[in-house]
């Protein structure tokens, strides 16, 4: 053998000597480098008990480069989203959730890591984060953070193990941070950290946790193959794994234990305010309290607009009587919604709502809702048909006719006008329609007649009034034998009158005779085009929950229309409201004694002067408004054109609720083209 050959021979023997020494060395002091990857999903390392939980896989793909999200360059074309982000309301939401400041810390760690992608070192394939809630402050929440890592950062958390090797991980150089190892987990400490932290690595998965107690729990439970994890729990498996997902299954995974949350925030649990002032509020709030609420789990995702699925615990030992009642009746498949509701509404629509509850209940709780005088004049005028002794009677009689469902459907009044039409105000409303079903047989349809009969005996009792001191009430056929009854009256603001319409199976009531017809054709013919028939329904329907007890959909988009045209009023309004007028006028009336009346007392004074004084309060009172309005209304109008454009971002939104008395489970999706309308 010649001597080249050997020296070759020689170099390649110690070459790979050198590079086992080296690979012996480097998986001795720091790790493997062909180790395999941590096999589960990483919420089989967090605690069964942890009091929140949010995951993520793929997180990478949310971001372009990182911090800059994905979607920011098709946000920036979008024009209605770049006139909301000037308003105000976007940064007070901005600066409520910290934004600013969150971007900020982002871009410090992209610009500390001199162009490493950070999502690449940790996290960007799979990251959770869990913990425990001690107090209402961050400082006072025990956390952890689990993610994926690459070999550079598994390399820089195993250099923490040995201190003459820090020098050579410029992050932690620059910190000034200090490590020290026991019993495999390292403690990390430095003046810029508010806390220790402690880090341990099983595989290819670095967990990061402020309290050591969570850092040692990631071993015992690997140790164990997840048993007593969170990842392993029924409520990940039933609730979060195993509920319909897209096909990634890369949305947002979440948890929270409700209850502890409120405790720690001290967030009450009467809401809906039941003391509220406004039915809406107060009525919502005898149908649900946050405080039954023990705990909320789902996920969350991100396809073209928002998807919502979740569920939670009720304590239902804190329902009232008739929450527990309203909660047992079973659901309507999402299926039949589209046969039964999509099917008589417009596709145009701007809003379509299906309530599945016991309508006795429903109407009980309602009325508890009203005004006392409002109730007891409704009693009233019940009592002075002869034909209701009370309220309660009339509410057993509906409750036996009608199914325990209820429909609603609003769209933009841009029917034209007729010169037959009901004399009426120039309020903007919206056409809106109430559908009940009753079973059509004999009995049925002789009850509905009789509420006919009714009104049409007591057409003043109703605020009805014709033309021409006509009673007010017409009668009209439409094709297909549908009948539509009017009942004109001046108490019904922008139409001037309420029609009914009566089928096999439906009674509907509308505030617009042509809505009215519009249905019938929608419903019998398909003309104009049906909500059942719209891709956009549809695709969120299909993966929206099985069965619900109630159901929402709206077009923001057409919503955004509608609220365009009284923005205006809303304006002026907004800002009339928030003055007290009456202490206003008597602030006014003291002003002015003292300057034009001297000695006078207000309260006190002759009719003639009281008539002098109100003139001159008028005056000053109508200068204030006028001044008020014109400065301030231009700013409510702008605030209100920000939302309004912040709908214009929404294509069409659906949100269902199933109710039982342990639990409810709502999804919530959404469709948002990111392209100029």
């Amino acid at each position: 053998m010649s001597f080249k050959k050997r020296l070759l021979r020689i170099l390649g023997i110690g070459l790979l000597a050198g590079l086992f020494a080296g690979y012996f060395a480097f998986a001795t002091f720091l790790f493997n480098p062909f180790e395999s990857a941590y096999a589960y999903d990483i919420s089989t390392m967090v605690p069964r008990e942890v009091d929140f939980f949010v995951g993520k896989t793929r997180l990478s793909r949310l971001f372009e480069r990182f911090p800059r999200l994905a979607l920011a360059d098709s946000l920036e074309k979008q024009g209605a989203w770049m006139r909301f982000e000037r308003t105000e309301d976007y940064r007070r939401l901005s600066s409520t959730l910290g934004l600013p400041a969150i971007q900020a810390q982002m871009q410090n760690i992209s610009d500390q890591l001199s162009g490493m992608d950070p999502l690449a070192l940790f996290g960007g394939r799979e990251v959770a984060v869990a913990g425990m809630l001690r107090g209402p402050g961050a400082e006072q929440v025990d956390f952890a953070i689990y993610g994926r890592a690459n070999w550079k950062a598994k390399l820089a958390v195993e250099a923490l193990r040995y201190p003459v090797l820090l020098n050579l991980v410029p992050a932690v150089k620059q910190q000034q941070l200090e490590s020290t190892e026991t019993g495999g987990i390292i403690e990390l400490r430095g003046p810029n950290l508010p806390r220790p932290l402690y880090l341990t690595r099983i595989r290819d998965v670095l967990v990061v946790a402020s309290n050591v107690e969570l850092a040692k729990q990631v071993n015992e439970l690997t140790a164990r193959s997840g048993q007593d994890s969170f990842g392993q729990s029924a409520l990940h498996s039933d609730r979060i794994e195993n509920i319909p997902r897209n096909a990634d299954k890369d949305e947002f995974e979440v948890f929270v234990d409700w209850r502890k949350f409120a405790q720690v925030q001290r967030i009450g649990g009467r809401w809906p305010d039941p003391d509220a002032q406004d039915f809406l509020p107060k009525f919502a709030s005898k149908l649900f309290q946050l405080g039954t609420l023990r705990n909320l789990s789902g996920v969350v995702g991100f396809d073209r607009g928002l998807s919502v699925r979740m569920a939670g615990d009720l304590s239902r030992e804190l329902m009232t009587t008739a929450q527990n009642h309203l909660y047992r009746t079973r659901g309507i498949d999402r299926r039949e919604v589209v046969r039964e509701m999509a099917r008589m509404t417009p596709a145009a629509c701007t809003l379509m709502a299906y309530l599945q509850m016991d309508l006795g209940d429903l109407m009980r709780e309602a009325l508890a809702a009203c005004e006392p005088a409002l109730k007891s004049n409704f009693e009233d005028l019940l009592r002075n048909t002869g034909q209701y002794a009370s309220v309660d009677k009339l509410v057993a009689e509906l409750e036996a006719l009608f199914d325990d469902r209820v429909g609603i459907i609003l769209r933009d009044f841009d029917f034209p006008w007729r010169a037959d039409d009901p004399p009426h105000n120039d309020i903007v409303v919206p056409a809106w329609a109430v559908v009940l079903w009753h079973n059509g047989n004999e009995a049925s349809r002789a009850k509905l007649k009789s509420f006919h009969d009714m009104i049409n005996r007591n057409p003043k009792l109703f605020g009805i009034e014709g033309p021409n001191g006509e009673r007010g009430v017409f009668t009209n056929l439409l094709a297909g034998g549908y009948e539509i009854s009017e009942y004109w009256s001046p108490l019904v603001d922008g139409t001037g009158h309420i029609g009914t319409w009566i089928d096999g199976s439906h009674f509907i009531v509308s505030n617009s005779y042509q809505f009215l017809r519009e249905l019938s054709a929608v419903y019998s013919q398909g003309i104009p085009a049906r909500l059942g028939e719209s891709k956009e329904f549809l695709r969120l329907n299909e993966t929206a929950l099985e069965q619900a007890n109630i159901v929402l959909w709206m077009q923001p988009r057409n919503l955004a229309v509608h609220l365009e045209k009284f923005a205006d009023e809303q304006a002026r309004d907004t800002i009339l409201s928030k003055v007290d007028w009456a202490s206003e006028r008597a602030r006014q009336e003291e002003l002015i004694l003292r300057e034009k009346f001297p000695g006078s007392v207000r309260g006190k004074i002759s009719p003639e002067m009281q008539n002098q004084l109100n003139e001159l309060v008028n005056a000053k009172l109508d200068e204030s408004e006028q001044r008020l309005l014109t400065e301030e209304v231009p700013k409510a109008r702008a605030i209100l054109g920000g939302r309004i454009d912040a709908l214009r971002l929404c294509e069409g939104f659906l949100a269902m609720a199933a109710l039982d008395p342990k639990s409810i489970e709502f999804s919530l999706s959404s469709l948002i083209p990111l392209e100029e309308p």
